[in-house]
């Protein structure tokens, strides 16, 4: 099988995977093949691709559905965990998977428009339907689960500190420490953690049938609610910081998640900042550039 990948996404694998993302560039082709002669599946159009592949298809009796394969690592075990936990409520819907090989077969969102149209015209009201979403992701986990702890996911900063021997090289040391304090927080709380999403940004919610929405592309956590409040308060990143009222809108989203949530702004604003200063040192870490705008972006929230 011919296979055309844009340069970005090779970039994108091999920056992030190394010689495992390689090797499963090499090998893409072949399981393709393999994995639609298993599903009886015929593809069609892929989407834009990040750090998956991901494309249309349809089943043997047209039924239309999403293929996603990705690097066979933990991240991809994680998510097929939570869709499993999730059982179709509130994301699209897991239809078939092979953890070892990273394999996911998805319900396709009808019309799955992103949310980011709506939040171009009303951000206050695409706010909410994220608030709405969250509550419905959040929930109990089974003693079981294999899920990575929040406080795990946050030992990004420890790899930031011993990067800079101690220090925080071109981090705001002040943002650092804020971020700090509120992992370690999250790690000392007798709170049973929650089911978390762990990315909902706006092009993580679909537009469903019948106006609702559906949230796809889950990560997998187990922790604070309140940092899944972070992806969608630095997001959308490649326009945020070009909105004019950029100040405006980051206020109002604050604003509406203490309303809904009964939380503290200020609580809000710190997870907002453990987020940013988390992501950007992943971007850093996998050698991406342009991270330097979410420095402004963490000031303009705590203002």
């Amino acid at each position: 099988m011919e296979l055309s990948l844009p340069q970005s996404f090779i970039t994108t694998i091999t920056q992030t995977f190394g010689e495992d993302g390689r090797c499963w560039l090499d090998q893409l082709p072949t399981q393709l093949h393999h994995v639609t002669a298993e599903y009886n599946l015929t593809l069609g159009e892929p989407y834009m691709l990040s750090y998956n592949y991901v494309t249309r298809a349809a089943q043997a009796d047209g039924t239309p559905v999403v293929l996603k394969l990705g690097v066979p690592r933990e991240e991809c075990q994680r998510e097929i965990t939570a869709l499993r936990l999730y059982n179709g409520q509130s994301v699209a819907k897991l239809l078939a998977a092979d953890v070892d090989n990273g394999v996911l077969l998805l319900e396709t969102v009808t019309p799955g428009t992103p949310i980011f149209d709506l939040a171009e015209q009303d951000d206050e009201q695409a706010t909410r339907i994220a608030a709405e979403i969250l509550t419905q992701l959040w929930r109990p986990l089974p003693p079981d689960h294999n899920l990575r702890p929040l406080s795990c996911w946050s030992h990004g900063l420890q790899r930031l500190r011993q990067h800079f021997d101690g220090g925080t090289g071109p981090f705001p040391a002040d943002l650092v420490t804020r971020a700090e304090a509120m992992f370690a927080q999250d790690a000392q709380s007798r709170t049973p953690p929650m089911l978390l999403h762990g990315d909902l940004h706006h092009w993580n919610i679909l537009a469903a049938p019948q106006g609702s929405w559906l949230a796809i592309d889950p990560k997998g956590l187990a922790g604070s609610p309140m940092y899944d409040l972070g992806p969608w308060l630095m997001n959308p990143t490649n326009h945020l910081m070009h909105y004019s009222d950029v100040q405006r809108r980051l206020q109002r989203r604050v604003a509406v998640f203490a309303e809904f949530f009964g939380k503290d702004r200020a609580e809000i604003i710190e997870w907002g900042i453990a987020h940013v200063m988390l992501s950007v040192w992943w971007t850093y870490e996998d050698g991406g550039d342009g991270w330097e705008w979410a420095f402004d972006y963490a000031h303009l929230l705590t203002n």
